[in-house]
């Protein structure tokens, strides 16, 4: 086989499999297509095995219609996804008089574009922007937004940052950029935490395309907690070392930077374990493990697409500050109002969700309102009636039985 003919067929087979596995990837029987098109070969009595495509997809149960394909996208084509994505969560979510946190990154470059060019268009007034890194701090000057800071605004209404790994719950792991603690320290100072990125970013789990956790440690200790992480939890831990200076890489907060590189398993990882474990050792400032803060998730897709997910409602109700038993149980509980403002949730978003599950019903207390909501849990109700429906149709069967005879 000449090779004019080959180089063609290679060109005829990625045309092929880049339009299935975009313009056509929401059609039922060509997910199925896809599902068998993800080789590492192509053989024909192994002619062409030296003609690997590779198509990776992932399918995100809080969103069906969200298919990602992470194949080698040009320079521009990131840049692009990166720039749609947070136009669209800009648009989507920030309103005149909001105090808005600023994330770090690349994505996070086009927010701040974004809110400018709405600032200066008067599109947005009376706004004031909180930095989580000395980077985000240029970029709001930059954009000539108004700059504020955690003492004069101790409670933001949203944050936008970017993700170095995002997985289909919205768990996160941040810290690429070494600003790991201050952005945290602002999500969680903020009503509401979005992220953005593009579409390289998802995973199905964590730990799928991005293998290390960053954790920022004082500088004196990074030894000892490199090796009691190592002992504990496996895996290897690096110190994260400058490109353009001699020596580590020194944050924000003038710490060190460990990159800890985790033992790889098929087993689902209970990241909350091991960020509280992480947390505990002396030296540990924090890691980057964003767990469970994030409402929703914005992707840049290479062909312009934007993909939205949300949080799964079963996560956000995890979230709720309620005994571990009260989900298993049949119980009334009343708590303080105030709570629910600790994750973010307002009156009409916890009834709507809660009335989603069908498992609780959820009202302010009627003679102390609003201070103290009332919430029931259904479990044992549900229960009830399951088992009356099998005895119901337990005594049909019988009876059609005893008829037959």
């Amino acid at each position: 086989m000449t090779c004019s003919i080959k180089q063609n067929l290679h060109k005829q087979l990625l045309l092929t499999s880049q339009n299935i596995s975009t313009a056509q990837c929401r059609i039922n029987s060509t997910t199925q297509t896809l599902k068998h098109l993800n080789v590492n070969r192509i053989s024909d009595n192994q002619k062409f095995s030296k003609f690997r495509i590779h198509h990776q997809y992932y399918r995100l149960r809080s969103q069906k219609s969200c298919y990602f394909k992470m194949s080698s996208a040009t320079d521009d084509q990131i840049e692009e996804a990166k720039k749609i994505a947070a136009y669209t969560c800009v648009k989507n979510h920030v309103q005149s008089g909001q105090v808005i946190g600023v994330g770090t990154g690349s994505t996070v470059v086009y927010v701040a574009k974004c809110l400018g060019e709405m600032y200066l268009k008067k599109q947005l007034k009376q706004i004031v922007c909180i930095p989580t890194s000395y980077q985000a701090r240029t970029l709001i000057l930059q954009n000539g937004l108004p700059l504020g800071d955690l003492e004069l605004y101790p409670v933001l209404d949203l944050c936008i940052d970017g993700a170095d790994e995002v997985d289909e719950n919205l768990n996160c792991i941040k810290g690429g950029g070494a600003c790991l603690t201050q952005e945290k320290i602002v999500i969680n100072s903020s009503k509401y935490f979005y992220v953005v990125a593009d579409s390289r970013k998802i995973s199905k789990k964590l730990g799928d395309n991005w293998r290390h956790i960053p954790i920022e440690v004082v500088p004196m200790a990074y030894m000892p907690v490199r090796r009691t992480i190592e002992k504990t939890l496996g895996g290897t831990c690096n110190l994260r070392m400058a490109v353009r200076k001699a020596g580590p890489v020194v944050t924000d907060n003038a710490n060190f930077v460990l990159d800890w590189i985790f033992p790889k398993t098929d087993k689902n990882m209970d990241w909350i374990s091991i960020h509280n474990t992480i947390k505990l050792i002396v030296g540990v400032v924090e890691t980057g493990l964003f767990i469970r803060l994030a409402q929703k998730a914005y992707f840049g897709k290479e062909n312009g697409e934007v993909c939205e997910m949300a949080a799964n409602e079963e996560r956000l109700i995890n979230r709720l500050p309620f005994p571990s038993e009260f989900h298993q149980n049949g119980s009334i509980l009343i708590i303080p109002a105030s709570m629910l403002l600790n994750v973010k949730l307002t009156y009409s978003e916890a009834i709507t969700m809660l009335g989603k599950l069908q498992r609780y019903s959820f009202q302010e207390h009627p003679d102390l309102a609003p201070t103290l909501l009332k919430i029931e849990s259904k479990l044992e109700e549900m229960e009830a009636e399951k088992r009356m429906n099998r005895s119901h149709q337990s005594n049909i069967l019988d009876y059609l039985t005893v008829e037959d005879k």
